[in-house]
């Protein structure tokens, strides 16, 4: 009887050794994220990484990409990618084997860099006639996007550039504007990507009074200037 609870006692202290088994940074990130202990099972279990590869995962959503509470992973099968729930945010994680590769959170890339989502390629053309002035000839065309006027100060001189780019260039309109529901945008005159316009549009996105330029350098990036 004594040996029989003797091996009932190393099986238990087996199971319980193996439940509370640790990997070289552990106790380092359970000291430093209170969030581990109960994040961690459920990001091996998903990605099927080892708990070593868990622990590397885990320290890049951490660290590199702003998850600061308790999460869960579930695997989109569809998609080929994780997702990572934590509060109210859901993350697009993509792994290369066992590490990550790519993070978005909703379009934006957030790992392993900060590549903001172009909103102003998401925006339909609008295109219309430029009549003469007795308003019986078509003498041209002329073409804009309509967006929020948050976005519009949020414009980056690369989002610019590939609208400029896959929009503007050779487009042959008279005029391509990014339109604000106010009055104000930004204006490319005659589809020329080399300067653009910001200002005070009229209802047809034709440029009325500029308040700044963007310009284009020789390596076809933007940097903008106040009017004076």
């Amino acid at each position: 009887m004594k040996k029989i609870s003797f091996v009932l006692s190393f099986l238990i202290c087996l199971l319980l050794c193996s439940c509370s088994s640790s990997t070289p940074k552990s106790a380092e990130l359970t000291e430093k994220y209170d969030f581990y202990k109960s994040s961690i099972s459920g990001l091996k279990t998903a990605t099927g990484v080892t708990a070593e590869e868990a622990d590397e995962l885990f320290i890049v959503l951490a660290s590199k990409c702003g998850v600061d509470s308790f999460f869960t992973v579930t695997k989109n099968t569809s998609g080929g990618f994780y997702n990572v729930n934590y509060g109210l945010n859901t993350l697009e994680v993509y792994l290369d084997g066992s590490t990550i590769s790519e993070v978005y959170n909703k379009k934006d890339k957030i790992y392993p860099e900060t590549v903001l989502h172009n909103f102003l390629m998401d925006s339909e053309l609008t295109v219309k006639d430029v009549m003469n002035g007795s308003g019986d000839t078509v003498i041209g065309e002329y073409a804009f996007i309509r967006i929020t006027n948050d976005n519009l100060e949020k414009i980056t001189p690369d989002m610019l550039k590939e609208f400029a780019d896959n929009v503007v260039a050779d487009s042959g309109y008279n005029w391509v504007s990014i339109m604000g529901y106010s009055d104000t945008g930004i204006c490319f005159s005659g589809s020329d990507i080399s300067s653009a316009f910001y200002g005070e549009l009229d209802k047809d996105g034709s440029i009325l009074d500029a308040y700044g330029l963007w310009v284009r350098d020789d390596n076809g990036n933007y940097s903008y200037t106040e009017t004076e």
